[in-house]
């Protein structure tokens, strides 16, 4: 399967057709309030994961962190020693075929003994992350992996949270057959 990524238009090509990315499902369809976001907070999220990635890859050189990034940094940091996961999967790419979606989840591995799937932000909790992060688990494969968003705070703390409502996925398969649904007719 040959998997392209378009990040301006934040869509995947596989074998040459478009999948929509999980992302944008969920804001296509209105489930965000994106009235306060700018161009920054998204600027800033990729920061976020580029340092955390590299962190995880031993690649980071820390004289090359941006001080407005130094407490994510920390936040993060804090994670890794309080509950010591150990990953298996850093930003992978995942397709399911049937609803026609892809994305790229943040981590996965074990959290205090449990397989999981791990998304990072960089801001505040929101329902949608639930589907989200049950999107990427259905098109991994499920395979009995808790779901978690790690919220990383400015201030060197972090939430772990964690999502375990099983209509998650339905909902968000009901959002993936309305969106095509309306691109379809486009």
């Amino acid at each position: 399967m040959k998997i392209e990524f378009d990040h301006e238009r934040h869509e995947y090509k596989i074998n040459g057709i478009i999948f929509p990315s999980v992302t944008t499902i969920i804001s296509d369809l209105n489930l965000i309030d994106t009235t306060w976001f700018k161009p920054e907070h998204a600027e800033r999220g990729n920061h976020i994961h580029l340092i955390t990635q590299m962190i995880d890859e031993n690649d980071l050189d820390y004289d090359t962190v941006d001080d407005s990034y130094k407490g994510y940094m920390s936040a993060y940091e804090k994670f890794l020693k309080e509950c010591k996961p150990e990953w298996f999967e850093i930003e992978k790419i995942v397709v399911c075929n049937t609803h026609r979606y892809a994305g790229k989840f943040d981590r996965s591995g074990i959290i205090n003994r449990k397989n999981c799937l791990l998304d990072v932000k960089s801001g505040v909790s929101h329902w949608t992350h639930g589907l989200q992060t049950a999107a990427y688990k259905h098109a991994f494969g499920d395979l009995g992996l808790k779901r978690y968003g790690l919220y990383l705070r400015k201030g060197g703390d972090y939430k772990l949270k964690e999502y375990s409502d099983r209509n998650d996925i339905k909902h968000f398969k009901n959002a993936c057959a309305l969106w095509w649904r309306k691109n379809d007719n486009k």
